[in-house]
C-alpha cells in the first residue's frame, strides 16, 4: 500500500460512516461469591450478587467503531425477547443507528451468560439459535442495508456463526453498491468455505482460519503465498490480510505480491509494571525502523498511530465491561507515541492514573 493511499485512508478514519452486518450478542455477566460445594453433585455453589451486560459479537464491532468516532448502522437479527430489549436500548444509548436490527419472533437473541466469581470465570452460558435465517428476514435485513449504503463509505460483515452470514449474502450486498461507489466490502470470516464471502474487496482471517481454508501450514512465506492465492481464488477479494499472532501480518495485493509485517514479540513476565511500557516503546521502535527502511517516514507516522488508536479503541472498551481497566492500554497509548523517549514512562503512566483513578493492570 502506497503512502499516499495510507494517508488518504487515515483522513478518511475522522467521522467515517459503516455499515456493520452480522451476528449481535449480550454478554451476561453473573457475578457471585464461591463459599461451598453443592450436597447434590461435586460442583461449587455461586451466591449470585449482582449481574451486568455489554453488547457482543457484531454489536460490539459497532459500539468500537462508535466510541473511535464513526457513524454505524448496524444490521443483524435480534429476538422478540427481553434479552433483545436490552441489547437494542444499549445500542440505542450509545448513538448507534440500530434501525437495521430485524426483531424475529420465535428466534431467541444471541446471549453468552459468563458466570464470574473471585475474578475467575466458572462457567458460560450460550443461549443462541444457528439456523440460516427465514427468507423474509433474509430480504428484510438486506433491504435495510441497501437503505444506508448510499451514504457510508465502508461495509464491515462480521460472522460469528449464528446464521445471518449466508453463502450469497455478501455478494448480494456487494450488487446493492451503486455503479463506481468506492465504499469497501470487508469480511471478518468464521466459515471455513471462503467462497462463502465471495463478492468482498478484503478479507482478513486469522491463521487458524486460513489454514482451515486453505490447508496449507502457514510456516513460511512461500506458504503464506499460496494461501492468499487460493483465498483470493474462493472469494474473489482483491486483497487479503492474514494476522499471523506474533509473527505480525500478511497482506496479499492483487498482482500476487504478499508484503509481511513483522511484529517484535518479547516474553514479558511483568505484563503490568515497567516492563510492559518498555516492551512497548521497544516495539514501536522497531516499527517505526521497519517502516522507514521499507517505506517512508510518512507511513511510520502513520503506523504508529494507528497502533495508538487500536489500544485507545481497546481502552474505551475495557471503561464499558464489568471488572477490566483500561489502565494499562492507556498506557500502551502512551508508549507507542513516545518511542524515541523511554525513559520517564512508568512514572507518567503513574501519573496518569492518579488523576483520572485508574487502579489494576
Amino acid at each position: 500500500m502506497s503512502t499516499p493511499r495510507l494517508e488518504e485512508l487515515l483522513t478518511r478514519l475522522a467521522g467515517a460512516s459503516v455499515v456493520v452486518v452480522g451476528d449481535v450478542m449480550l454478554d451476561e455477566y453473573v457475578w457471585g461469591d464461591v463459599g461451598r460445594i453443592s450436597p447434590d453433585a461435586p460442583v461449587q455453589v455461586v451466591d449470585i450478587r449482582r449481574r451486568s451486560h455489554a453488547v457482543g459479537g457484531a454489536a460490539n464491532v459497532a459500539h468500537n467503531i462508535r466510541a473511535a468516532g464513526g457513524e454505524v448502522f448496524l444490521a443483524g437479527v435480534v429476538g422478540d425477547d427481553a434479552a433483545g430489549g436490552t441489547l437494542m436500548a444499549m445500542l440505542t444509548a450509545a448513538g448507534i443507528d440500530a434501525a437495521g436490527l430485524i426483531v424475529v419472533p420465535g428466534r431467541p437473541t444471541t446471549v453468552k451468560t459468563r458466570v464470574m466469581a473471585r475474578g475467575q470465570q466458572i462457567v458460560r452460558l450460550d443461549s443462541e439459535d444457528r439456523s440460516p435465517l427465514a427468507s423474509g428476514v433474509r430480504a428484510s435485513l438486506l433491504a435495510q442495508v441497501a437503505r444506508t449504503l448510499p451514504r457510508c463509505g465502508a461495509v464491515l460483515v462480521s460472522d460469528y456463526a449464528k446464521g445471518v452470514v449466508d453463502r450469497g449474502l455478501v455478494g448480494e450486498i456487494a450488487k446493492h453498491r451503486a455503479p463506481g461507489s468506492r465504499a469497501l466490502l470487508l469480511v471478518d470470516p468464521k466459515d471455513a468455505d471462503f467462497g462463502v464471502y465471495r463478492g468482498c474487496d478484503l478479507i482478513t482471517p486469522n491463521r487458524k482460519e486460513a489454514e482451515a481454508a486453505t490447508g496449507l501450514s502457514l510456516g513460511a512465506d512461500a506458504e503464506l503465498s499460496a494461501a492468499t492465492q487460493r483465498i483470493r481464488a474462493a472469494c474473489g477479494a482483491p486483497h487479503v490480510l492474514v494476522t499471523l499472532g506474533e509473527r505480525g501480518l500478511a497482506l496479499g495485493s492483487p498482482d500476487g505480491t504478499v508484503e509481511v509485517i513483522p511484529a517484535q514479540a518479547r516474553e514479558v513476565y511483568d505484563v503490568t509494571g515497567a516492563a510492559s511500557e518498555r516492551r512497548i516503546v521497544e516495539m514501536a521502535r522497531n516499527r517505526d525502523l521497519y517502516m522507514r527502511k521499507h517505506h517512508s517516514p510518512a507511513a511510520a507516522r502513520a503506523v504508529r498511530w494507528l497502533t495508538a488508536w487500536s489500544y485507545a479503541l481497546r481502552a474505551i472498551a475495557a471503561l464499558l465491561r464489568p471488572g477490566r481497566s483500561p489502565g494499562r492500554y492507556w498506557r500502551h497509548v502512551l508508549a507507542t507515541l513516545m518511542p524515541a523517549r523511554g525513559e520517564g514512562l512508568r512514572e507518567a503512566a503513574e501519573e496518569y492514573n492518579r488523576a483520572v483513578q485508574l487502579t489494576g493492570p
